[in-house]
């Protein structure tokens, strides 16, 4: 078993993302067209929320193989097909609103926050060298990239979407993990 505990005394950033997850499985979870780790058992309140799910395997990226890439990239694009368009949010509400259209502050964050990311020794292997060129370069162009970007639909989406978000189960299912961030 894997157990989430949160306490509204870890701070606004980490309750907010269990706020998120508990009314996620508690509104949602039965109707994504993904599959999702089992919820044992689950308890929210103004001070503490809990949630024990069942423990599932994972496995690195490197030893995927082409089905699972198929199979994963298939049930994220049901899940955004099932909500595109998205609009009626009845009792929905802890949903985050549509984005709204990027500003240059938005793109100054944006650029602290690559910043933060770029300077961290445990992402070496996952930002090269290459990447420390390109990706800033980026964006400076994100307003010019942004008027087609907000003309997108909205969508469900799982908002930390990983390798590591991505469980097996028994019977080789990939399951979708983590949902702080929907």
């Amino acid at each position: 078993m894997f157990l989430k505990v949160t306490h509204r005394s870890d701070g606004v950033p980490g309750w907010n993302r269990a706020r998120h997850e508990y009314a996620f499985y508690r509104d949602l979870a039965d109707r994504v067209p993904v599959w999702l780790p089992h919820v044992l058992a689950s308890h929210g309140d103004e001070d503490c929320i809990i949630m024990l799910f069942a423990a599932y395997n994972s496995r690195p990226a490197q030893e995927w193989g082409t089905r699972d890439w198929t199979d994963i990239v298939r049930q994220l694009a049901r899940m955004h097909g099932a909500y595109w368009g998205m609009s009626g949010k009845e009792n929905l509400a802890w949903l985050p609103p549509h984005p709204l259209r990027v500003t240059p502050q938005t793109i100054r964050d944006a650029t602290v926050h690559w910043m933060l990311l770029s300077d961290r020794t445990d992402l070496d292997r996952v930002f090269v060298a290459s990447d420390q060129s390109w990706i800033p370069g980026l964006l400076h162009r994100v307003a010019e990239m942004a008027e087609p970007l907000d003309r997108i639909e909205n969508t469900l989406c799982h908002g930390d979407f990983h390798a590591g978000n991505l469980l097996v189960d028994s019977e080789g299912h990939w399951l979708f993990a983590d949902w702080q961030e929907v």
